[in-house]
């Protein structure tokens, strides 16, 4: 949804979404990026360019993705909550760029349930979980 502080209006830029669980701008303010829980999926609405007020589907992911972080070189972060704990062979986090291409997947070796969101600062990721005590923590 857009919205106009100065008249108030609120306008619906893309409905029908399956469970929209974050959204991240890009570094240059032409897209964002929507994180769809319920398709398992990230969708680019571009808001800028040839191709404004339009949607694509640029990544399917191993998981639910629940929030988008945009990092400082405008690659995104999302996490994966599957509401369980994540098996070593899944991943808790995936990092991927702007067009949507998989770069790398941190996995946590069974000891996350149901990864919600992460933020990434000075080389550390930190994780945080709707269910879990404690935060876990990557090193990359």
């Amino acid at each position: 949804m857009e919205y106009d502080p100065v008249s108030g209006q609120v306008i619906v830029l893309k409905s029908r979404l399956k469970f929209a669980n974050g959204v991240a701008l890009s570094e240059d303010n032409e897209f964002l990026l929507v994180a769809e829980t319920g398709g398992a999926q990230i969708l680019r609405f571009w808001l800028e360019g040839a191709k404004a007020n339009t949607a694509e589907i640029i990544a399917e992911l191993p998981g639910a993705p629940d929030n988008i972080k945009r990092r400082a070189n405008g690659e995104f972060w999302v996490a994966i909550n599957n509401g369980r704990s994540i098996p070593s062979y899944n991943a808790a986090e995936v990092r991927f760029d702007k067009e949507g291409r998989i770069l790398e997947g941190l996995h946590g070796n069974g000891i996350l349930e149901s990864v919600t969101e992460l933020e990434e600062h000075n080389g550390v990721i930190l994780v945080g979980s709707n269910i879990a005590p404690s935060v876990g923590l990557f090193r990359i």
